[in-house]
């Protein structure tokens, strides 16, 4: 796969921060998918279709996760869903959530998947 960074890949993940998806079409290479993420940072559908439609997992990048954590709107999470996102789908920063809990977070606290952080603890 080719590199995401240098260059070509910084215009393009600056480019994910527009609506017009007519620049991610122009600076697109091979590779770039994997940038998926940063169009969540911002709301809107559009640019997010732009990499559904290049075929992005969106599982395999945990992009319901990272929309969840940027605050999207219930337009953007369905669009994830549609696109076959797991709500039930570990999330692979459960050192977070150590840190969480060793800061006092109650440990029974349920999240948005319905799992205690004590529960998922590694």
């Amino acid at each position: 796969m080719p590199s995401t960074s240098g260059d070509a890949a910084d215009a393009f993940y600056r480019a994910c921060e527009q609506s017009d998806t007519a620049l991610l079409d122009a600076l697109y290479r091979p590779g770039f998918e994997r940038m998926v993420n940063h169009k969540p940072d911002f709301e809107g559908v559009a640019g997010l279709r732009w990499f559904l439609d290049r075929g992005v997992d969106v599982n395999a990048e945990f992009c319901l996760h990272h929309a969840i954590g940027r605050g999207r709107s219930a337009e953007v999470i369905e669009v994830l869903l549609d696109a076959g996102a797991d709500v039930n789908l570990p999330w692979g920063r459960w050192d977070v959530v150590a840190a969480l809990l060793d800061a006092g977070m109650a440990a029974d606290t349920r999240g948005w998947s319905n799992f205690t952080p004590l529960g998922r603890r590694r």
